[in-house]
């Protein structure tokens, strides 16, 4: 029984993935590393991004990007 509960629970677990997202208005690339990972902050999604060359990860709204 325990077995089978386990195997369940690992089943359901999403695996990040990268995607490489663009800022429409000035074409800036950026890389999420985790798109699943969604922060929810006053009603907005924001998504966990960074530029390919900077390892610094910063929050911007889901809405303003879109995926390459």
């Amino acid at each position: 029984m325990f077995h089978v509960v386990v195997q369940n629970i690992m089943k359901t677990v999403k695996k990040p993935y990268f995607v490489t997202l663009v800022n429409p208005v000035n074409l800036e690339e950026w890389i999420c590393e985790d798109y699943n990972d969604i922060r929810f902050i006053d009603a907005v999604e924001y998504v966990k991004v960074r530029k390919s060359t900077m390892q610094r990860t910063v929050l911007m709204r889901k809405e303003a990007l879109r995926k390459k």
